[in-house]
C-alpha cells in the first residue's frame, strides 16, 4: 500500500528524564521518520493529475489522496467514485475509501451501482466500504453474507458485520446461524454473542455449535469475553473441554478478559492442558485473579518444559505479587532439581526484591553450572545489594559466558564495593560490547570519579577498531557527567568528542560520533557545569558548535560539524536545564512530499 505520509512523533522527546536514568540512544533523538507536511495545494495537484493521468498514475493518486488525510483529499476521493470511467480503477477508489479512518460521504447511487457490479473486486470493496458507513442498513450487510455466491464476498460482508457490533439487530443475525459457509456461521454466532452481551440479554445459541467446524467454535470462544452472563454460563464449561487447542486457547484468553472469578478454577485447570499455547495463555489470563490457587498454578508452571510458558508464568507472578505475595512460594523451589526452574526462581526473587532469600541464593551460586542460572543468581544478588557476595560475584568476571560477565558488571555497580572496582575497570574493555556497556554504566551508578575518571577518559579515547563501540563511548559520557570529583581533562575530552571527527572511517577519512553520543557529551558537560561553574568554558565550547545553523549560502569548512536538528534540540534542552528552566519539547522538522506527475499522460489505448 506504500509508506504512510504521516508520523506520530511530531514533537521531540524530553531528553532530560531519559538522561537522568541512562545514556541517550538513537531512538531517543530520532523516534521515527520526520512527519510529512501536506497542504491543500497538493490536493489541487492531485485533481489536475486525475484529469490527464493514465491508469497507473490515477491508481497512485487515489492512494495518495487517502494518505494525505485532508478533508479535501477525502472529498476528491469520494467524487472519484462517481467520475472514474475506467471500470478497472473503480475497485481502487473503493478500496481507498474503505481504508479511510472515517470514510467521507459518498454518492449513494454510485455506491449502489458498485454493490450490484458483476465484477467481484468491485463488489468486494463496495461491501467493505458499505460496512464502514454507519448509516448503511445492517440487514443489507447480513443479506450480502447470506446471498453472495463467492466466499470472498461473504468474507467481506462478515468483516463489515464484525465492525458494526453491537449496533446490529439480532433478528438480522439469527438466519445466518445455520448458513452453509462456516465463515458466515462463525461471524454471525460471535456477533450475536457480543450483541447480547452489550444488551445484557442472552441469545441462547444452538447446542450444535459445540460440534461445529473448529473455526466456528474458536470464534464463539473469542466472543465469550463480551457475552451475556447466561450465555457464558452455558458455553464456557463446554469450550474449556473442547478437543481442539485453538478453541481452548481462545477461551483461556477470553476468560482473562472477562475477569469473572466464577471461572477462575476452570482457568487454573487450563494451566495443566496438554497444549503449551493453552498453558501459556492460561498463565497470562490468571494475572487478573490474584489469589492462592492462581499463585500455586503459576509457581507450578515455572517447571513447565516450554520456555514461553515459564516466561509467561514469571510475568504473571510479578503482576499478582502486590495483592497476593508469591515470594515464599517461589523461594520454596530454590533447590528444584530442574535447571530452568531455578533460573526463573532466581529471576523472580530478584525482580520482587525478596532480600530474605539472599543468603540462600549466595550459597547456590557456586553450585550452578548453567551460565543462564549463574547470571540470574548474580542478577538477584545485585538487586538485593547483598555485599557479602561481592567477592564471589567479582570472581565470575572471567567466566567464559558473556551473559554472566555482563550480569557481574551490572551487579557490581549496584553493590558498590571498592575492592571490586578494578574488576569493573577491566570489564570496561571486555571483548563483548554488552559486557563493556554494563561495566561502564556501573561506573556511572557508583559515581566514584577518583577511581573511574581515568578509565572513562580511556574509553572515550579508544576510537579505533572494535575494542570500544559508540554505545560504550556514549555510556562513558553519561558516567563522566555523574562521577565526582570532576576531572578537567575529561571535560576537555568531551568537547573534543562532541565537536571533532574522531573516528577513523573505512577509507581513512575521519568521522563524527553518532548524534546520540554528541548529545550525551552536551548533557554530560551541562551536569559538570551545574556542579562547578569552572566548567562553563567547556559547556559553551560545545554549545557554540551544537547550536550553529548554517544559511543556504554558507558552506562549513572541512571537518566542521553541521549539527542536525536533533543535536540542536538536545543543546537547547541542556541549556534550559542549566538555566533551571523546565525544557519544553519543540516541534520536529517536517519533510515535504513532492508530487510530480508530469511524466504520465492519459493514453488513448487504456
Amino acid at each position: 500500500m506504500g509508506s504512510p505520509l504521516t508520523a506520530l512523533a511530531i514533537f521531540f522527546p524530553l531528553l532530560l528524564p531519559i538522561w537522568q536514568e541512562r545514556p541517550l540512544a538513537h531512538g531517543d533523538l530520532f523516534p521515527s521518520e520526520y512527519p510529512v507536511q501536506v497542504t491543500e495545494e497538493d490536493v489541487a495537484i492531485q485533481r489536475e493529475g486525475l484529469g490527464y493521468g493514465n491508469r497507473e498514475l490515477r491508481g497512485t493518486i487515489y492512494r495518495h489522496l487517502r494518505e494525505i488525510a485532508l478533508p479535501s483529499s477525502y472529498q476528491l476521493l469520494a467524487e472519484s467514485l462517481r467520475t472514474e470511467t475506467d471500470s478497472r480503477l473503480v475497485p481502487a477508489v473503493l478500496q481507498q475509501l474503505a481504508l479511510c479512518p472515517t470514510p467521507p460521504a459518498v454518492d449513494p447511487a454510485a455506491l449502489e451501482t458498485c454493490l450490484r457490479s458483476p465484477d467481484s473486486d468491485t463488489r468486494y470493496w463496495a461491501i467493505r466500504l458499505a460496512g464502514a458507513i454507519p448509516t448503511f442498513p445492517a440487514d443489507r450487510l447480513c443479506g450480502f453474507a447470506r446471498d453472495e455466491s463467492h466466499s470472498r464476498l461473504r468474507l467481506a460482508a462478515c468483516q463489515a458485520i464484525a465492525a458494526r457490533v453491537p449496533q446490529l439487530p439480532l433478528a438480522s443475525l439469527q438466519p445466518l446461524w445455520s448458513h452453509a459457509d462456516p465463515v458466515v456461521r462463525a461471524c454471525a454466532l460471535a456477533a450475536s454473542l457480543r450483541v447480547g452481551g452489550a444488551l445484557q440479554q442472552p441469545v441462547h445459541l444452538p447446542d450444535k455449535l459445540l460440534t461445529d467446524n473448529v473455526s466456528v467454535r474458536a470464534a464463539v470462544a473469542e466472543a465469550i469475553a463480551q457475552a451475556a452472563t447466561d450465555d457464558a454460563r452455558l458455553l464456557i464449561p463446554a469450550l474449556v473441554r473442547d478437543p481442539h487447542p485453538t478453541v481452548r486457547t481462545a477461551v483461556a484468553e477470553a476468560l482473562g478478559t472477562r475477569a469473572d472469578t466464577a471461572y477462575s478454577d476452570l482457568l487454573v485447570g487450563l494451566t495443566r492442558d496438554s497444549d503449551p499455547e493453552v498453558r501459556r495463555q492460561a498463565a497470562a489470563a490468571l494475572a487478573v485473579f490474584p489469589d492462592p490457587p492462581t499463585r500455586a498454578a503459576l509457581v507450578a508452571l515455572l517447571g513447565d518444559p516450554r520456555t514461553l510458558v515459564r516466561r509467561q508464568a514469571e510475568e504473571s507472578l510479578v503482576q499478582i505479587h502486590a495483592t497476593c505475595p508469591v515470594d515464599q512460594a517461589v523461594g520454596a523451589r530454590l533447590a528444584d532439581p530442574t535447571d530452568f526452574t531455578r533460573y526463573h526462581v532466581f529471576r523472580l526473587l530478584g525482580r520482587l526484591d525478596s532480600r530474605s532469600f539472599a543468603p540462600a541464593i549466595a550459597q547456590r551460586l557456586p553450585r550452578e553450572e548453567e551460565p543462564a542460572n549463574t547470571a540470574a543468581a548474580v542478577f538477584a544478588l545485585g538487586r538485593f545489594e547483598y555485599r557479602t557476595a561481592s567477592r564471589a560475584i567479582a570472581d565470575l568476571a572471567s567466566h567464559p559466558d558473556a551473559g554472566v560477565r555482563a550480569a557481574v558488571g551490572q551487579a557490581l555497580g549496584t553493590l558498590a564495593v571498592p575492592a571490586t572496582y578494578p574488576v569493573l575497570q577491566r570489564l570496561a574493555f571486555d571483548s563483548e560490547d554488552d559486557v563493556r556497556q554494563a561495566a561502564i554504566l556501573a561506573m556511572g551508578w557508583i559515581a566514584d570519579g577518583t577511581t573511574f575518571n581515568p578509565t572513562l577518559l580511556k574509553v572515550l579515547q579508544t576510537v579505533r577498531g572494535e575494542a570500544v563501540s559508540s554505545d560504550n563511548r556514549g555510556a562513558a559520557a553519561w558516567a563522566a557527567g555523574r562521577c565526582r570529583p570532576l576531572l578537567p581533562t575529561l571535560a576537555d575530552r568531551l568537547v573534543v568528542q562532541g565537536t571533532t571527527p574522531v573516528i577513523p572511517g573505512p577509507m581513512g577519512e575521519m568521522l563524527f560520533e553518532p548524534d546520540y553520543v554528541l548529545a550525551s557529551c552536551t548533557f554530560a558537560l551541562a551536569e559538570m557545569r551545574r556542579t562547578d561553574p569552572a566548567y562553563q568554558r567547556q559547556f559553551d565550547a560545545i554549545c557554540r558548535i551544537h547550536s550553529r545553523v548554517f544559511g543556504e549560502d554558507e558552506y562549513p569548512e572541512p571537518n566542521t560539524l553541521t549539527p542536525s536538528a536533533e543535536i540542536r534540540e538536545a543543546c537547547r534542552q541542556a541549556r534550559a536545564w542549566l538555566d533551571n528552566q523546565t525544557p519544553e519539547p519543540a516541534l520536529r522538522p517536517t519533510s515535504t512530499k513532492v508530487y510530480d506527475y508530469g511524466l504520465y499522460h492519459r493514453s488513448t489505448d487504456q
